[in-house]
């Protein structure tokens, strides 16, 4: 009995898991339409599976479509929303977890990482 209560838990956990292939025409999609439920669960399998490092800007754009911001700090960054929260009747994010990328002086990208923040 025992037995079949640990594997009955442990199937229940493993079928939990959220992550999903990454799909471009859903990501793109979710930018116009401003609703980014999938990114979070898209992005693990981006980042592992897709060279995002020693692309250029141009082949950027065609695989996540143009960026939803770029940073006040560095001009040679841009960034990709993955998941935005907000409060209870509240107009600005509490949460906010984005895909940031670093391009050199010949819009290669030479870096990019995963940022959270929370207020």
């Amino acid at each position: 009995m025992k037995l079949c209560v640990i594997l009955f838990l442990a199937f229940l956990l493993a079928s939990c898991n959220t992550d999903k292939k990454f799909d471009e025409s859903l990501w793109k999609q979710q930018a116009n339409d401003g609703f980014i439920a999938h990114r979070n669960s898209m992005i693990s399998d981006l980042i592992t599976n897709y060279r995002i490092k020693g692309i250029s800007y141009l082949e950027l754009i065609k695989l996540l479509g143009k960026q939803d911001g770029s940073s006040t700090e560095n001009e040679n960054e841009i960034y990709y929303d993955i998941k935005v929260e907000y409060g209870f009747l509240d107009i600005d994010p509490v949460f906010a977890k984005t895909l940031n990328i670093k391009f050199d002086k010949d819009s290669i990208v030479t870096d990019f990482k995963i940022v959270e923040w929370k207020k």
